[in-house]
């Protein structure tokens, strides 16, 4: 029997805009997303419980960033191509493989075009980026009337 080890990390996003008045969805956007160089060193460094790995190494996932560039998601990624908001994750929680972090975007926040996101372990100019995804052809304008809520799930599966 051939027994073959490996971990495969995947991440997937869901963007939820609403009408801040009626609750209404007006929008959902589900994507897969990219796991940076960065990402997996963090990870690797949280294994090793090493604290000198780079910046931000002792914190994991406390926010996402959010820009309008256009230029497609690499594991080389170390910032969005063009960054324009950020806030902290608000929620967090595991099921199983699955890790789910939630962050809550009000009618004052983020109103911008709305093209890349990443998860971080700091604000931006201090932490790492974790994840990228560039939404294409979904890519949307938040406005004052709208709130947007931003789930990403990294989900972790062993060998065969």
């Amino acid at each position: 029997m051939k027994v073959k080890d490996g971990i495969k990390i995947v991440g997937r996003l869901r963007i939820t805009v609403r009408d801040a008045k009626t609750n209404e969805v007006l929008k959902v956007i589900e994507k897969e997303n990219v796991i940076t160089t960065q990402g997996l060193q963090l990870i690797l460094d949280k294994l090793a419980e090493d604290t000198t790995g780079g910046p931000g190494t002792q914190t994991g996932i406390t926010h996402l960033w959010v820009g309008d560039g256009t230029t497609a998601a690499s594991q080389a990624d170390t910032d969005l191509t063009n960054f324009l908001s950020e806030a902290e994750v608000g929620d967090y929680y595991r099921s199983g493989l699955t890790a789910t972090f939630s962050t809550f975007f009000s009618t004052a926040e983020a109103n911008h075009t709305w093209a890349e996101v990443g998860l971080a372990n700091g604000p931006h100019g201090s932490g790492i980026l974790i994840t990228r995804s560039v939404f294409g052809a979904n890519s949307f304008t938040k406005s004052d009337t709208q709130t947007v809520t931003v789930d990403y799930d990294i989900t972790i599966s062993g060998g065969e």
